[in-house]
């Protein structure tokens, strides 16, 4: 279990005053839901490409020998070309 981080309303919105340590490079954040769950996220482009890393999965071993697959390209003639 994490750490109690306290609520608060400043010119009537609501704040998150997070505890040391836990605090976050920037000014904003992306915020989004998970069931229950608030995720905050720093704003793409203002930081690293960090925060995308933690949340791509690897690859399957089958998508990542299909993506290597040099693939010939198809002829295809004008008329097989919808009008």
């Amino acid at each position: 279990m994490g750490e109690i981080a306290k609520l608060f309303w400043i010119d009537g919105a609501q704040a998150v005053r997070l505890p040391e340590g836990w605090r976050l490079d920037g000014e904003a954040v992306q915020a989004r839901r998970e069931g229950a769950a608030i995720v905050l996220e720093p704003v793409p482009g203002t930081e690293t490409w960090d925060w995308l890393q933690a949340r791509v999965q690897p690859f399957d071993p089958d998508v990542e020998a299909a993506l290597a697959e040099d693939v010939p390209q198809q002829g295809r003639s004008p008329s097989d070309l919808p009008e």
